[in-house]
């Protein structure tokens, strides 16, 4: 009579007659991740009860916690949370965000919420998250829209190639810290209370640092070259010839690519 009061072994003993199981997380009412990845046999029980151990000892989500054990994939894992939440799972790949969308939620928002705006529908701000999202992006989306927001569920790595794309280093401007209505308990509206700092420039990633490198280092080359050419086909021949002492080679690259490249390093080529 021990599995009628050890819970696991009484679901383990109904599913072994058959028996349809109320298998619903009794905080949130939910079916949760494994559940569903049990179903699609993705992995089995024994590997469902393992990922919720996984889970409690280290912290992490069921969808963390299965994509850490390598039990499934990002997108597997995130459509069983979309079925756990109740919310569509969408793939990034095959959507197109609208622009006017994006330039209103700034990357530094997006990057901290592993989320990506993508369009207005019926009314709303549709928001692609990797998780279930906090109430503070949902009072950011409607502070910054003036609009509430519906949620939907992609892949973290869908998400953040995304991220990637559509808020590349300079491809959009940061837009300003929105107006907070009266009420608002943000320090900066009450009297008195002293102006926000301007946040510091925020770091890029290592894709972001590599490419703006290579612009870099694309503009020393194009500088030298152009500079070479200059100097060796036309200046030399036309202007410097019988003007300036032989043993002065290329004068216009000496006195250009210097500045330039000195420009370049500083601004593309260091890492800040």
């Amino acid at each position: 009579m021990l599995c009628l009061t050890d819970l696991e072994r009484k679901l383990d003993y109904d599913r072994s007659l058959g028996r349809e199981i109320d298998d619903r997380d009794p905080s949130t009412g939910r079916r949760p991740v494994t559940a569903y990845l049990v179903d699609q046999g993705v992995i089995s029980q024994d590997q469902a009860k393992e990922v919720k151990a996984f889970a409690d000892r280290s912290g992490l989500t069921l969808k963390d916690a299965v994509v850490q054990l390598k039990l499934a994939d990002g997108e597997t894992a995130a459509r069983a949370l979309a079925s756990e939440l109740g919310r569509p799972f969408v793939d990034l790949n095959e959507m197109l965000p609208d622009d006017s969308i994006l330039d209103l939620l700034p990357r530094q928002v997006v990057r901290r919420h592993t989320c990506l705006p993508l369009f207005e529908d019926d009314g709303q701000i549709l928001v692609a998250c990797a998780d279930d999202p906090p109430q503070e992006l949902e009072d950011e989306i409607r502070l910054r829209y003036d609009k509430p927001m519906r949620h939907v569920i992609a892949s973290q790595l869908g998400i953040n190639q995304g991220i990637s794309k559509y808020y590349a280093n300079g491809m959009r401007k940061e837009v300003a810290e929105p107006t907070r209505k009266k009420g608002s308990k943000s320090s900066a509206s009450k009297p008195g209370a002293a102006a926000p700092r301007k946040q510091a420039a925020e770091k890029l990633t290592d894709d972001e640092y590599v490419e703006q490198r290579n612009m870099g280092i694309l503009i020393i080359c194009g500088t030298l070259i152009a500079g070479f050419n200059l100097d060796t086909w036309i200046l030399w021949p036309y202007v410097y010839q019988n003007r300036i002492p032989g043993w002065v080679f290329f004068p216009l690259t000496f006195l250009v690519a210097p500045p330039v490249i000195f420009f370049a390093y500083m601004n593309y080529i260091k890492r800040k």
